[in-house]
């Protein structure tokens, strides 16, 4: 009977060792996937700002060249 106990005893302990290693693997994935989270955030941030300068840029070139085609007629 001891010895069976000693058996569960140990079975237990490697199922928490288990649990424990699984809650740690899982922490670390929910860290890097955070990580990668606000990366991307800040990627389309970055591609929002560099699309509305764009914009700008477009408008103030056509702004350009209808200022231009004054001085040709």
């Amino acid at each position: 009977m001891v010895d069976q106990i000693s058996d569960v005893t140990a079975s237990t302990d490697q199922v928490a060792a288990s649990v424990a290693e699984m809650s740690h693997g899982a922490r670390e994935a929910s860290e890097q996937s955070e990580e990668m989270t606000a990366a991307t955030e800040e990627q389309t941030a970055t591609i929002q700002e560099v699309n509305a300068v764009a914009r700008a840029l477009s408008e103030d070139a056509m702004n350009l060249h209808n200022e231009v085609n004054k001085f040709k007629y």
